[in-house]
């Protein structure tokens, strides 16, 4: 008798330390962590978003520029959208690589584009 009590004791000890360990892992750190990775990836996926909307408005404005001008130049693109030089560069890259302007000049200052 004194042997089943013994056993008893035992069995139960070890579900309730099984249960116990469950309990931590369900709210460890990693489960919130998860929770905390998708709220992440949200942020990047809405800051994305807005800077993608940026760059889509930036490029139109510098499509009204070119069809008001005979010409733009990477300097007017700067002025225009309070960029750096390299991000006018790669916006009036991006417009001639669409069609829709066309480089005028090898490289350097004497560089401009015009509307196609």
């Amino acid at each position: 008798m004194d042997l089943m009590i013994y056993f008893v004791t035992i069995v139960l000890a070890v579900i309730v330390i099984v249960l116990v360990m469950r309990r931590k892992r369900d709210s460890s750190p990693a489960s919130q962590n998860d929770a905390g990775k998708v709220e992440n990836n949200a942020r990047l996926d809405a800051v994305n978003e807005k800077r993608q909307q940026e760059k889509v408005a930036g490029k139109n404005k510098i499509m009204e520029m070119a069809g008001s001008q005979d010409e733009i130049s990477n300097d007017d693109v700067q002025k225009l959208l309070n960029v750096s030089d390299a991000t006018a560069t790669n916006y009036l890259q991006e417009l001639e690589n669409e069609g829709k302007l066309k480089q005028v000049g090898a490289e350097g200052r004497s560089v401009k584009y015009t509307k196609i």
